[in-house]
C-alpha cells in the first residue's frame, strides 16, 4: 500500500491553491464580478488569491464560473 506523507501532501496542497489564485488572476474577470457571478462572499475571493483555502464548493463555483465565461469569450 503505498501512503501519502504529509510533506507531498503540503506541497499538493500549495499547488492547487497556487493554481486557483492564477486561475483568478489571469482570468481577467473582476473578483467583484467572480463575487456576483456565483454569489461566493467577496472576503472568500480575496482569501482565495491570497493563497488561504477555501472551502471545495466553493473553489469549484468559481472554477465553472470562470470556465464558462471564457467559453463565451471564445
Amino acid at each position: 500500500m503505498v501512503q501519502i506523507s504529509e510533506k507531498e501532501y503540503m506541497v499538493n496542497e500549495q499547488r492547487r491553491l497556487d493554481d486557483l489564485a492564477h486561475l483568478i488572476g489571469d482570468s481577467g474577470i473582476s473578483l467583484y464580478e467572480i463575487s456576483k457571478g456565483t454569489r461566493i462572499k467577496y472576503d472568500t475571493l480575496l482569501r482565495a488569491m491570497r493563497r488561504q483555502p477555501i472551502r471545495p464548493e466553493n473553489e469549484a463555483r468559481i472554477r465553472l464560473y470562470i470556465k464558462i465565461k471564457q467559453d463565451e469569450q471564445v
